[in-house]
């Protein structure tokens, strides 16, 4: 039986990546959603974190080339602290003294020696994005290897400084077999898009095309679509977690996976400037949507689970992995109209 399993399992895998570079080489343009589309500006991210176990000196087959954003040496993204980054779910490890820690990030190319397509072929529908309108627009970026950013994690105190000395540590790909691509996904913590506005004829827009309102619709539109297109094609779930709608995403005998999606984007219109974007001094973060895939598995449940807040939940199904999308805007003050 696990035989047959596994069999049917590599050839679904085996269908999502025919699929996905057919998306990959597909000509025509796609269709973007209902008031938004991507901003391809900046990429598609993968964000990872290293094991901090990993000990291995070989001499690497890759050593990955950083952009070019800030210097070689330095982080590019040095104000997240942990302690925040870790309360808003994104799966870390402990460490002592919490508060005095951030989470820096570098952006790398994605690595020569890594295959994309087994890592980007599942995410469409692990997070619902290809029940949606558009969605495809999202699937094909995220299917172009010209597209991808590896950002970087590092844990370490918040009085943390970069120098030639002292640098953030380079990306490394030890080897170009199997295990690598293993260590690779294992590594991931969370993926990131930035999606546009996309005025729709007829429609006056909510904002001021230019403000920081604005730079926010698009991802309002995709949390709307998301939402329903959740709520038409998955069961819901009933938990006690008062900022998430909780879905089931896929169940199999003695597995499940569950999509949590924000009720309501975190919007930044008054605190943006103390979020800026590597990519240039008058970009900033506007606003941002979490999308939770948990995954989960059980040798005593004999159905798919109904609630995640009770006794038996919490007694007969255990967390396996947690992945994060990050569904992001970028507010650009060089966009803003010119005052008379």
């Amino acid at each position: 039986m696990f035989k047959m399993i596994k069999i049917e399992l590599s050839l679904l895998l085996a269908v999502s990546l025919l699929l996905f570079s057919a998306l990959a080489i597909h000509a025509e343009p796609v269709p973007s959603g209902e008031g938004w589309c991507v901003d391809s500006d900046y990429g598609f991210s993968i964000g990872i974190l290293p094991s901090a176990a990993d000990t291995d000196v070989a001499k690497p087959v890759e050593v990955v080339e950083p952009l070019s954003f800030v210097a070689t040496y330095a982080a590019d993204i040095t104000n997240i602290p942990y302690v925040g980054f870790k309360s808003m779910g994104f799966s870390i490890p402990d460490v002592a003294e919490p508060a005095g820690m951030n989470y820096f990030i570098k952006l790398y190319r994605f690595p020569e020696k890594i295959r994309h397509l087994p890592i980007i072929a599942p995410l469409p529908a692990d997070f619902g994005i290809n029940k949606i309108i558009g969605g495809s627009e999202i699937s094909t970026f995220m299917a172009a290897r010209r597209n991808l950013v590896v950002k970087m994690g590092l844990i370490e105190s918040s009085g943390r400084q970069f120098t030639e000395q002292a640098p953030f540590p380079a990306l490394l790909i030890k080897n170009a077999g199997q295990a690598e691509q293993k260590s690779f996904l294992a590594s991931v913590v969370f993926y990131s898009i930035y999606l546009r506005s996309r005025p729709l004829p007829g429609i006056t827009a909510e904002a001021r095309p230019g403000s920081v309102e604005y730079s926010m619709l698009g991802v309002t539109a995709f949390h709307q679509a998301l939402l329903q297109a959740c709520e038409k094609n998955f069961q819901s779930l009933k938990n006690d977690d008062d900022g998430y709608h909780c879905f089931l995403r896929h169940y199999a005998s003695g597995r499940a996976q569950i999509l949590k999606v924000m009720k309501s984007p975190l919007q930044f219109k008054d605190n943006w400037k103390t979020l800026p974007m590597p990519q240039g001094s008058t970009k900033f973060l506007s606003s941002l949507l979490l999308l939770i895939s948990d995954e989960y598995t059980s040798k005593t449940a004999k159905s798919a689970p109904e609630e995640l807040n009770t006794p038996f939940f919490k007694t007969n199904w255990q967390p396996s992995r947690r992945t994060i999308f990050e569904v992001g805007s970028i507010f650009d003050t060089a966009t803003q109209p010119e005052k008379h």
